[in-house]
């Protein structure tokens, strides 16, 4: 018979070393599944940090009202794709001028001007401030009642593409039409025997506009010979939102808020404006512009002498658009003018002529030949509004509480980008 085999006696040193490799091993794993965890949640944090958490991080906090660094990269990148689309609208202006010099530089400084402002931290501040604005507005509206339907946003975009369900409007006077006032006897011995009545320039005009963020340049429907039906709208949109989509990283619901914005400015501009007259101080005046003190004393001196203004302005004035009718820049409001020259002009009486004033222009003398509140034209008035607003725009952001945070600038995107290649298709639909 085999011999039973014996049970071996395990000792209480093999037991402690049993249980220390037991422990071992349970270390071994749980420090392995420890690792594998780091490392898995590291991942996960840093594509929760990329996708989730950086995009909800503030750039800006308006009264308490969040603007997300996701919002901020979307707008930057939209209006980006404008500018690209304007430059290279412009260079196949170029292309269809040839080698015409004057126009070749005038379109040359309209693609410098939009290389300038492509200039990420320069566009990046100038899309944050619009955001702001935007914010104020909206909170504006919500303090009026003011809402956006979507049916009103619906009506807006398709109008927006050229598509207009009832008819295009015909568009309706603004403003009562000028009348210009009989000349005082002060005035016809003041002014030249052919006196310009409207302005023929004024001290703050730029040669090129400067370019504002606003969500007011979206789109300029494409014309076309055939009935404009709304299957051609929709897909009209629809290719829009898909190629600003693809090649902008803009999704539809941002889109959608940005044209939503301008209902919102309009409705606020409307209910902040309202009762704003159709009439307005303004000032007629004439002025000599030299470049140097010296020279506007001695003109000044002449004039003392009881020599001619409209003839010195002639002889002697370096602004070309008005020298050769005497010096006239016609009526103005104050807001037309730079501060300097807005405050002397305004506080002469009719026939007086002010000391040297200094601009960024030069060295002024001004003769006011007018001062009365004037019937304003269309342009005009829309032009008040605007402004008024934008003075109740900057007045809430002085009062309220908004917040900035500079890490926007590690952020702004800089792409589109200007290409030599002229791509028509940058920002559709415009």
């Amino acid at each position: 018979m085999p011999k039973t085999p014996r049970e071996k006696i395990l000792t209480k040193k093999h037991l402690a070393r049993v249980e220390r490799e037991r422990r071992q091993t349970r270390y071994i794993v749980i420090g392995s599944i420890a690792v594998i965890l780091l490392v898995v949640g590291s991942i996960g944090y840093g594509i929760l940090q990329q996708t989730v958490l950086e995009p909800a991080k503030p750039v800006a906090i308006v009264n308490g009202d969040k603007i997300s660094a996701r919002e901020f990269e979307e707008n930057v990148r939209y209006i980006r794709g404008q500018l690209v689309q304007q430059y290279n609208q412009y260079l196949q202006l170029g292309q269809m001028f040839g080698s015409d010099p004057q126009s070749q530089q005038y379109i040359q400084q309209y693609l410098d001007q939009i290389t300038s402002q492509l200039d990420p931290v320069t566009l990046g501040g100038q899309v944050l401030d619009s955001m702001i604005e935007d914010r104020l507005i909206r909170q504006e509206a919500k303090r009026r009642g003011i809402t956006v339907s979507a049916q009103e946003l619906d009506t807006y975009i398709q109008e927006q593409f050229g598509y207009f369900a009832n008819g295009t409007p015909t568009p309706s006077p603004t403003s009562p039409p000028l009348v210009e006032p009989t000349l005082s006897a002060t005035q016809l011995a003041l002014v030249s025997p052919t006196p310009t009545m409207t302005p023929t320039a004024t001290a703050t005009a730029t040669p090129f506009p400067q370019f504002t963020p606003t969500p007011t340049q979206v789109l300029t429907p494409t014309a076309t010979a055939t009935p404009y039906t709304l299957d051609a709208f929709n897909n009209n949109y629809k290719t829009t939102v898909q190629d600003i989509s693809k090649s902008l990283n803009v999704p539809e619901s941002e889109f959608r808020y940005i044209i939503e914005s301008q209902l919102y400015q309009k409705k606020v501009l409307d209910a902040v404006t309202a009762g704003t007259p159709h009439d307005q101080e303004q000032v007629w005046a004439c002025h000599i512009l030299v470049n140097d003190e010296a020279t506007a004393k001695d003109l000044r001196l002449r004039l003392d002498e009881g020599q001619d203004f409209g003839k010195l302005a002639k002889e002697s004035s370096t602004d070309t658009g008005t020298k050769d009718q005497g010096g006239d820049l016609g009526w103005f409001a104050k807001s037309a003018m730079v501060t300097e020259f807005a405050n002397a002009a305004f506080s002469l009486k009719v026939g007086e002529i002010s000391q040297p004033i200094q601009t960024t222009s030069g060295w002024h003398i001004i003769q006011v030949l007018g001062h009365e509140n004037r019937s304003l034209t269309a342009t005009q008035y829309s032009q008040l509004l605007q402004q008024n607003f934008q003075d109740w725009v900057t007045a809430q952001r002085d009062s309220g509480k908004v917040e900035t945070f500079d890490f926007w600038k590690q952020i702004v995107p800089s792409v589109p980008a200007v290409t030599p290649q002229v791509d028509a298709t940058v920002v559709p639909g415009q």
